[in-house]
Formats: structure tokens, C-alpha cells, sequence
């Protein structure tokens, strides 16, 4: 997976924590940007994601894995394709496909 991809994926699965009232503000920050790299997940999750409550009540039970990437992994190795992120990955297809058939 190349940066961008990994970014996308971020932005995808922090959306559903931001507060209703700054979506907008948070999908403008994120779509308006050409260039989708490390500073500017960084960025969006600092402004828009308080992770420390996310860790304590995540919506779905495989998202603590990519809140622990975003507050452990992401800071220390960057954005790279981990194996936190790619357990997220496949947890996060098997959640998709349960709900929708």
C-alpha cells in the first residue's frame, strides 16, 4: 500500500469519531488537500480526534487497533503499512461484509 492509500484508510476510519458538527470541516480538510501524506492525517487527527476518549469507548471493538496505530505507531514509525494496521484492515472487511449480507 503506498502512502496515500494508508492516509485514505485513516481518514475512512477516524470519520465516524468526529463530532457531527465539524464533519463538513474535517471531509473539506482532508478532500481539499492534493497531496494526502502523513502531516496532514496528522493534522486532521490532532484538530478533529480526541483518541484518548476514543480509546476508551471505540465504536466497533477491532477499532481500538487503529487507534492504538494512530497513538502508538504513527508518532514513532510514520505511515507505513504495519501489522496493527493491517489486522485493522482485515477486521474492519470482515465488519463490512457481516452487515452488509
Amino acid at each position: 500500500m503506498i502512502k496515500s492509500e494508508l492516509t485514505i484508510e485513516l481518514y475512512k476510519a477516524f470519520r465516524p469519531y468526529v463530532k457531527k458538527k465539524q464533519l463538513s470541516d474535517y471531509d473539506n480538510s482532508f478532500l481539499k488537500r492534493k497531496v494526502k501524506d502523513e502531516k496532514l492525517i496528522l493534522s486532521l487527527l490532532k484538530k478533529y480526534i480526541d483518541l484518548e476518549s476514543c480509546s476508551k469507548k471505540p465504536k466497533n471493538e477491532h477499532d481500538i487497533l487503529i487507534i492504538n496505530f494512530a497513538l502508538v505507531e504513527l508518532p514513532l514509525v510514520g505511515l507505513k503499512y504495519t501489522k496493527l494496521f493491517k489486522d485493522y484492515l482485515k477486521k474492519e472487511k470482515r465488519h463490512l461484509k457481516k452487515n452488509v449480507g
